[in-house]
């Protein structure tokens, strides 16, 4: 049987106690990412010592890492305040496109953001991933229902990273990086989460904030249906009933990882989330035999996306 989460049998506070909760929540969500950002740069040195591959690798698994803690936190103590509140949902994702928006002009235009305050920008962009994906499995009935969507998702990233909007933003952020960040900011750079790097004055794209988005769909829909995707051993459905965060790396995120290793160490563009989705389906599929049982409309779209992938590839090859 599938067994749902639902985290909104706790009290929550309301009206005022709860705005200023969330605006304290998100605040300290935002000066984590900061205090990460600096002892990722403080730690990088000596990381550098081992040889030049290890601080940078180093350096995502940390970001990659302090992302997922964000993620549990947002979860935790955060997503039970929005539920049942779309408006107020729908205010913190355009406030925080505004936030992203006022980074990208600021860089682009304006000089620049200064060092101390560049960090916030990436946070900001998590905050937006975990209000968008702590949303999306709103729809799912089933646990099944997973499989399709992930594959729908897959599919659509690795094409568009193939011959789409993706490559084309990829190649001018990475010529613009490649040509030591001269001339004119990229628009599609406003959508990088960054990380601070030994031996760089600036921040550097680790993944894309839809990237982050599906890590969180992916893990908010295993908690919604008791599907432990934990790679520790404390279950995120653990920490919400009893109240408590504990150490979280869904294995979402260690395909994301695995897919920005990948990029660095090969110099070529990979697209994440056929491994983030793929991590994950696998992992589920493996481990809860429920996750396996679908529907005739499943299996259809299955075929479908399949059908249209290879057709997709053959026309690109050829």
């Amino acid at each position: 049987m599938t067994k749902r989460i639902d985290c909104s049998e706790s009290p929550q506070p309301a009206g005022r106690t709860t705005a200023l909760g969330m605006v304290g929540g998100l605040g300290a969500l935002y000066g984590l990412w900061w205090l990460a950002a600096l002892a990722i740069q403080t730690v990088g040195a000596p990381l550098q010592a081992l040889g030049p591959s290890v601080a940078p690798a180093a350096a995502v698994l940390a970001t990659v890492w302090i992302a997922a803690q964000s993620t549990a936190v947002f979860t935790l103590h955060l997503a039970p305040r929005l539920r049942n509140r779309p408006r107020q949902r729908i205010a913190l994702i355009v406030g925080s496109i505004g936030v992203a928006l006022i980074f990208w002009h600021r860089q682009r235009f304006g000089g620049g953001v200064p060092p101390l305050l560049a960090p916030l920008g990436s946070a900001n962009l998590v905050v937006f991933a975990c209000l968008v994906g702590t949303w999306l499995p709103d729809g799912l009935r089933r646990p099944a229902e997973l499989v399709p969507v992930g594959a729908l998702m897959a599919l659509v990233d690795a094409a568009s990273a193939l011959a789409g909007p993706t490559r084309q933003i990829a190649e001018s952020i990475e010529t613009y990086y490649k040509d030591g960040m001269a001339g004119p900011l990229p628009v599609g750079d406003a959508l990088l989460v960054k990380s601070a790097f030994w031996g760089s004055d600036r921040l550097l794209p680790v993944f894309g904030v839809s990237d982050w988005v599906m890590v969180v769909f992916l893990t908010a829909a295993a908690l919604k249906f008791d599907l432990n995707d934990n790679l520790a051993p404390t279950p995120l459905a653990a920490m919400v009933r009893h109240g408590r965060t504990a150490f979280f790396f869904p294995v979402a995120a260690a395909g994301l990882i695995l897919a920005v290793w990948l990029a660095h160490f090969s110099g070529r563009a990979v697209p994440a989330l056929p491994l983030v989705a793929g991590a994950h389906l696998g992992w589920c599929l493996l481990r809860y035999p429920h996750t396996r049982r679908l529907s005739a409309g499943d299996r259809r779209l299955l075929l479908g996306m399949l059908g249209i992938a290879v057709f997709g590839w053959a026309v690109w090859r050829f």
